[in-house]
């Protein structure tokens, strides 16, 4: 049984209607093949039947199939719906299935799991494992950019890799305030999610460097050895230099805000 009927990050009732499209179907096994939006609808779905459930990304970013939580839409509001019924027991991880993709949608979404490797890191529920997969994610991104955008069947199958090492690492730490204020650019402006998330991670990494006097002292020591390690993982001398690459990449991808912003949307 096929279900095709949702939209880029889908709304709560779209998953509805796969759900009842599943059961009306007597179904008892779940595929979700395409990009993180597929994913989280045929997730959404495990979720509410506890049925078994594979995964098969075709973008190199959302993480979607290596996480136990679905974003979905309602009128117009984010909600995160998460339970172990959601994370795939089988995934699929095909570099042959990314290769066709539209450059734009290699950019952006490489830029999703960009975040998501960084905002682990700087995470108050980072462990010693996220921190593992954050540092090696970003190392393989930078590593294999170049190819992967050019579509070398090697450097997208570590791609794809990559996006579901920064996907494990934000299944454990959740993500932090550049995701959760980079939503509402996508739904109340329809634009693409990692996208917006690479509009506001700059910035939002900025004031926590310029902030460190206000983090709490016990996580003062723990947090600035984190960032040592992230100027490791970007192979740059200082913090301000790793910053400085992601607004060059937001540059070279074109990402610039939407237009006619209001006020009132911003604040």
């Amino acid at each position: 049984v096929l279900f095709h009927s949702f939209t880029s990050n889908p709304k709560l009732t779209e998953a509805n209607e796969c759900l009842k499209t599943f059961i009306d179907m007597e179904c008892d096994f779940i595929v979700g093949a395409g990009g993180g939006s597929a994913i989280d609808v045929a997730k959404y779905t495990a979720i509410k039947t506890h049925a078994s459930f594979m995964a098969i990304p075709t973008t190199a970013g959302t993480g979607s199939e290596s996480t136990p939580f679905a974003v979905l839409y309602d009128n117009g509001n984010k909600q995160s719906v998460g339970d172990i019924y959601g994370l795939p027991e089988y995934v699929l991880l095909d570099g042959d299935n990314v290769l066709s993709l539209p450059e734009y949608q290699k950019q952006i979404t490489m830029c999703d799991a960009l975040s998501h490797a960084i905002e682990s890191v700087w995470s108050m529920q980072a462990n010693d494992e996220s921190i593992r997969k954050s540092y090696t994610a970003i190392k393989l991104i930078f590593d294999h950019k170049i190819g992967y955008l050019n579509s070398t069947p090697s450097d997208t199958q570590v791609m794809l890799e990559a996006s579901n090492l920064a996907g494990q690492a934000i299944a454990i730490t959740h993500t932090t305030a550049a995701h959760a204020m980079a939503y509402k650019l996508t739904s109340k402006y329809s634009f693409p999610h990692g996208a917006a998330v690479m509009l506001t991670l700059p910035e939002v990494w900025e004031f926590l460097i310029e902030n460190m006097d206000r983090v709490i002292d016990d996580n003062m020591e723990i947090l600035s050895k984190r960032m040592h390690g992230l100027t490791d993982a970007f192979s740059v001398n200082n913090i301000i230099e790793a910053i400085h690459i992601l607004k060059t990449l937001r540059c070279e991808f074109s990402i610039i805000p939407p237009k006619d912003i209001s006020e009132d949307d911003l604040s």
